[in-house]
């Protein structure tokens, strides 16, 4: 989804140490996003809140970070706004 680069460098990492485990709590990010009804083909890189959603969730449960609450916070309050927003919700299924 997002470049692993451009994800380290939105967490403030440098090195690739860490690749494997940011690129599966992003994982988890997409899977949350999807689990609160928002559509998987709403789940792109070019959507800049989807992509500052995703960003939130990695900072907020990445590794011991002080600020984590903060970024759950942020992460819960953007994840609800496209949970109701017809532009990111999942299309009514047919029957």
């Amino acid at each position: 989804m997002i470049d692993i680069e451009e994800l380290r460098k939105r967490v403030g990492l440098s090195n690739t140490n860490f690749d494997e485990e940011l690129k599966e709590v992003e994982l988890a990010a997409i899977e949350d996003l999807k689990m609160s009804g928002i559509h998987e083909n709403k789940i792109v890189a070019s959507d800049s809140v989807i992509c500052q959603a995703i960003t939130a969730y990695v900072r907020a449960n990445f590794r011991n970070n002080k600020q984590s609450d903060k970024y759950q916070k942020t992460y819960e309050r953007l994840r609800y706004k496209m949970s109701v927003s017809s532009k990111y919700k999942n299309p009514p299924k047919e029957v």
